[in-house]
């Protein structure tokens, strides 16, 4: 009888866990719209120095940035972004009409290369770009931390995954991941 009573126990615990896990379409749409939010708010301070959508990449990730290190997915998702800041339009309506295209092709680029916790590949931004001001030696300035607004957190501009998971916890996180790469796509 003990074992029949622990058995239905763990039954119910691991039937309302999983339906706890299952997220709709809308739901991880809208998750990817408040990312992308985020991501353009980020980089506002980046489209205001700004010329052009050339000019916008090279102030987002740095001036020794090649833009031929930034991925088809940074760009992609960097221009959708640029777009938005530049037609003005409002948070709550990228909330309301983002279709989480471009965040959820970062995720699945991210997720088959295994970096799901490097999303600085996406945009090609590694040590070597920082600008040393002094000489060898001398302090350097690491443009990816200069350009995030996004202190609540302590998420840089480009870690998508990292505003993510500070939103709904790890485990969430994944199971967003995972839906919004089989859903949107």
């Amino acid at each position: 009888m003990k074992k029949l009573i622990f058995g239905l126990i763990a039954t119910v615990f691991f039937g309302v866990g999983a339906n706890a896990q299952k997220v709709t379409k809308e739901e991880v749409r809208t998750y990817a719209a408040k990312i992308m939010v985020q991501f353009k708010n980020s980089l506002e301070p980046a489209y205001n120095e700004s010329k052009n959508f050339d000019d916008f990449i090279k102030n987002s990730t740095g001036p020794y940035n090649p833009q031929s290190t930034v991925t088809s997915e940074g760009r992609n998702i960097l221009k959708v972004a640029y777009d938005y800041l530049s037609n003005k339009t409002s948070d709550q309506r990228i909330i309301d009409t983002y279709s989480g295209k471009e965040v959820a092709f970062a995720f699945k680029y991210l997720k088959e290369n295994n970096a799901l916790d490097n999303e600085s590949i996406l945009f090609g931004i590694t040590a070597k770009n920082t600008k040393n001001i002094g000489g060898k030696g001398g302090p350097t300035i690491n443009f990816d931390i200069n350009l995030s607004n996004n202190d609540n957190y302590g998420c840089k501009w480009y870690q998508i995954r990292c505003w993510l998971t500070e939103a709904v916890g790890e485990v969430a996180a994944d199971v967003i991941i995972t839906a919004l790469i089989a859903l949107v796509l």
